[in-house]
């Protein structure tokens, strides 16, 4: 099963417009779609990246509060659950990424899994269906690191 959606989380004082393109690139290339939470920094980088035309945008006034807060407002457009890839990280093999989607199947409906990832690496990570329901009820001013540690699974490095 492939998974169409993967949020693309940003830090906009960490990373230029070109960072942007070239994870947009990367996601479309490799058949996905990248969706792209944009807060106070929106209208900068409309002007200045080529590539947000050809992706699923979303606008908050809370993406400013962290990394979370931008996954969580993009969880809406995700459908019942997406890849998470932080922009100016390294981009992740397409091996990781099948490696994620395969667990992602291997899940039974009664799972309490909210998030899968691989061991040593921060991103990426797939957030499950029973994920997207629990941070939607969390608040945007949650860390990130602390969010994944409720309930994750990690797998071996590829």
């Amino acid at each position: 099963m492939k998974i169409k959606g993967m949020i693309l989380v940003f830090e906009p004082k960490l990373i230029t417009a070109e960072d942007l393109n070239k994870t947009i690139q990367r996601t479309r290339m490799a058949g996905r779609t990248p969706i792209v939470v944009l807060g106070q920094e929106g209208d900068d980088l409309l002007s200045q990246s080529r590539e947000l035309d050809n992706c699923e945008l979303v606008f908050s006034n809370e993406a400013e509060k962290g990394l979370f807060s931008r996954m969580k407002a993009g969880l809406g457009a995700a459908g019942t659950c997406a890849l998470v890839v932080r922009v100016c990280g390294e981009y992740p093999r397409e091996s990781e990424i099948k490696a994620l989607e395969s667990r992602h199947v291997q899940l039974d409906y009664q799972h309490k899994i909210y998030f899968i990832g691989i061991k040593e690496k921060k991103f990426p990570f797939l957030i499950t269906n029973a994920g997207i329901k629990f941070c939607k009820e969390l608040s945007a001013d949650s860390n990130l690191e602390d969010v994944l540690k409720s309930s994750i699974e990690l797998l071996d490095p590829i």
